[in-house]
């Protein structure tokens, strides 16, 4: 993350000591580079500690920009990779450590202790508890400064490990946009937590299933929902050199504000694509609802995968009902299943919109949304066909 940081490198000569004699001529020397700053010129190990197998600590204060610390020992071809008794020996490092240098970082991200997120939620009172899924609690809680904020706590049954944890605190702090979630800090505590802006109508899944949230979802809302997403995704896919595939696209981690602005939130499992390539992973991660085949079934992961996703939660939010429950009176035909009846038998999709929005827009607005939506949903290759780069779109 960004902010200031102490690098030791522990250095200790411990290959050439069966050749330490006075009558060897070969010693090891390089150059110390942090971040593009040449730090150690011709650095010799021996020298520096008074003898081989002695150690030597070199201790420097860094700042940290763009997510990234680099450490490179460059040797430079200037001697020998065999072992004469003369000549000039690569680089050799024995550890390397890396320490926060101070408790507030990337400008307004907080480390907080747990005793502040306890005092924060009243010890995380059963009536803050404001959602719960497999990764744990969210709490609401009031900071002593009078900001009002969302808690995620990890259980200790939770499917987001702490490599997890710490990947999301990573990718969130280093993304700025108006339709991703706000971190506000972090608690790395035996059970971590993070803290993030305040949502004023929870999630997208809690807002349809809620009476009095939902008939504040009218039908311009629920446009302007679908496409703060849509940008969110945008974003991610493409608006920076690192591309990101959030993997979890669902109702439940649309969150929406005071002004139902939607903030796409739960990057535990996000994964960074810097190549921009198809991956094939083993490693499957995400709600089976909402995951794409391609993905699910094989590992194909591409940016496809979150198109599929959102295409679920457009129709999921103009039908108003979840994509899996069943169409109107029959047990077998799903609203996601009746979509492609509509679609294939040229039916009319308008049987899809939520009868709760009444006659509240023109016929041609849902109709161009709902054939998105299914687009979308048809975006991704069929199971048994082979992955492919995507094109932008």
């Amino acid at each position: 993350m960004e902010g200031n940081y102490t690098v030791k490198l522990h250095f200790a000569e411990i290959v050439l000591t069966q050749y330490n004699s006075s009558n060897i001529l070969g010693k090891r020397v390089f150059d110390v580079y942090l971040q593009e700053d040449l730090w150690l010129k011709d650095f010799d190990i021996a020298k520096e500690a008074g003898g081989v197998g002695r150690a030597v600590i070199k201790t420097c204060s860094i700042h940290v920009k763009n997510n990234t610390l680099k450490i490179r020992l460059y040797w430079a071809g200037k001697g020998t990779t065999n072992i004469p008794y003369r000549g000039c020996y690569g680089p050799i490092i024995s550890a390397i450590s890396v320490d926060a240098g101070h408790r507030h970082l990337l400008g307004d991200i907080r480390v907080f202790k747990f005793s502040e997120i306890k005092a924060a939620t009243s010890n995380f009172k059963s009536s803050n508890k404001r959602g719960e899924g497999g990764f744990g609690s969210v709490y609401e809680g009031k900071l002593k400064d009078g900001t009002i904020v969302a808690v995620k706590q990890l259980s200790s049954r939770s499917k987001q490990g702490r490599e997890e944890f710490i990947d999301e605190i990573s990718m969130i702090s280093s993304m700025n946009h108006v339709n991703l979630v706000r971190l506000v800090g972090f608690c790395d505590h035996k059970r971590p937590c993070v803290v993030y802006e305040y949502m004023r109508y929870n999630s997208l899944s809690q807002a349809l299933s809620d009476k009095g949230a939902k008939g504040r979802l009218t039908w311009p809302v629920r446009v302007q929902i679908c496409m703060g997403v849509a940008q969110g995704l945008f974003y991610l896919h493409e608006g920076s050199n690192v591309q990101i595939i959030h993997r979890d696209i669902k109702p439940s981690n649309i969150l929406l504000d005071e002004n139902f602005i939607p903030k796409i939130s739960d990057f535990g499992i996000a994964k960074q694509n810097e190549n921009r390539k198809t991956d094939h992973t083993k490693n499957i991660k995400g709600t089976r609802a909402y995951m794409a085949p391609e993905y699910a079934t094989r590992g194909c992961l591409t940016p496809l995968a979150d198109v599929y996703s959102f295409g679920l939660v457009a129709l999921e939010l103009f039908s108003g009902k979840p994509v899996r429950q069943s169409f109107a009176d029959d047990p077998n035909i799903s609203v996601f299943d009746k979509a492609f009846v509509l679609k294939d038998m040229k039916g009319d999709l308008l049987d899809l919109v939520d009868p709760d929005l009444g006659n509240e827009y023109s016929p041609e607005e849902p109709l161009r949304i709902l054939n998105v939506a299914i687009l979308c949903m048809g975006s991704c290759p069929p199971s048994d066909q082979p992955c492919v780069k995507p094109s932008n779109c």
